[in-house]
């Protein structure tokens, strides 16, 4: 478990962080060997970033406190869909001009029920022509900068790289102490 510090109190009933980024496939991508990819240096990158696996709860035994709790065996949402919608067409998606929130919507997962941190998801769009990859991410449990680690991290491993990104510091002892009582 990981206390909440007084710079992450700040965030918890704020909405989730959502991101979208799509990618267009060339036409003869092996959609499933890539969407398998994703499943597989997924499970590398949350071996990294554990607490993201968890669950935000109130600590035991305090009043008010908050943690990020994990488990072995907790897990992250991944989920998989395809959308043929004319809507869903890359060229549109990806286009500078604006769009229908509604539109892009769908492509971004909700958080799952029980105070979980992140959840992905991968749709393939129209035709195949092109890939969505949509994280939600409880905002107390990480901030833009790890998120963005997390996310180069997963990218590493979905290639293949040899040297990934270092690892996130998790040890909550090296923040500064709450000597005012902020928290």
């Amino acid at each position: 478990s990981l206390p909440l510090t007084f710079f992450d109190i700040f965030w918890l009933h704020s909405p989730p962080v959502e991101r979208l980024f799509l990618y267009r496939l060339a036409p003869d991508a092996d959609v499933a060997a890539i969407v398998s990819n994703l499943k597989d240096s997924l499970h590398q990158a949350v071996r990294a970033f554990y607490p993201l696996a968890g669950r935000l709860r109130l600590t035991p035994g305090t009043s008010g406190r908050y943690e990020l709790h994990y488990r072995p065996g907790d897990a992250v949402t991944f989920t998989v869909a395809e959308c043929d919608a004319d809507d869903a067409d890359i060229d549109g998606l990806a286009s500078d001009d604006p769009r229908e929130v509604a539109k892009i919507a769908a492509l971004v997962p909700p958080l799952p029920e029980g105070g979980r941190l992140l959840a992905l998801q991968a749709t393939v769009l129209s035709a195949r022509r092109g890939l969505a990859i949509g994280v939600t991410v409880h905002h107390a449990a990480c901030d833009g900068s790890g998120s963005t680690h997390f996310l180069h991290t997963w990218a590493a491993a979905c290639i293949g790289a040899e040297a990934p990104p270092p690892p996130p510091v998790i040890d909550r002892t090296l923040l500064l102490a709450d000597p005012r009582g902020l928290y």
